[in-house]
């Protein structure tokens, strides 16, 4: 300070010149650990509601392919492969990936959807990099859809707790390599 802001200090503080005051080591070491402990309990709880998120996306995709799957039936008789024959197209990213009499595959580098035919009905499947479980709907005369885990998934924990969020565990196929949760 010069000496002329020191002497109206001084007379302000009754000739008591006092530093500017900070924060001392420990106290900022304890806001760092306060912060710390709060970010260990809202990361893993943020993870699972983008999860969530996502698996919800991919739960309203398969619902909109099997609705319009549906309605191709519906309207010509027959189930389609091919994705470019339904009512809703899928978004300009996705690119067919294979084309055969019973399998037909589309992906956009993170979301892969699958149409199958097994034992002659349509299986409408989609699935995520980014998250580890499977969407199936399979068009049995009861509709049935299910949200699905790979039993060798190494993520098989976090997959089947995803699943359980949205429906009951329930037996799907015989010989199945997946955990079946059917949806709600």
């Amino acid at each position: 300070m010069s000496k002329i802001y020191q002497k109206m200090y001084k007379e302000q503080t009754n000739g008591i010149i006092r530093g500017i005051g900070g924060f001392t080591l420990i106290e900022l070491l304890v806001v760092v650990l306060i912060i710390g402990i709060l970010a260990a309990i809202a990361l893993p709880q943020y993870e699972k509601a983008v999860a969530r998120s996502r698996l919800s996306g991919m739960i309203l995709l398969a619902s909109s392919l099997a609705r319009a799957e549906q309605q191709y039936y519906l309207a010509n008789g027959e189930y389609t492969l091919d994705a470019g024959n339904l009512d809703i197209g899928l978004p300009k990213a996705y690119s067919q990936q294979s084309s055969s009499a019973t399998l037909s595959s589309y992906s956009d580098g993170v979301h892969t959807i699958e149409f199958a035919l097994v034992s002659g009905l349509p299986r409408v499947m989609v699935s995520s990099s980014q998250v580890p479980s499977v969407i199936l709907w399979e068009f049995a005369a009861d509709g049935r859809r299910a949200c699905g885990i790979a039993d060798n998934s190494p993520e098989f924990e976090k997959g089947k707790a995803l699943c359980s969020t949205y429906g009951k565990l329930a037996s799907w196929s015989a010989g199945s390599s997946h955990q079946y949760y059917e949806l709600n």
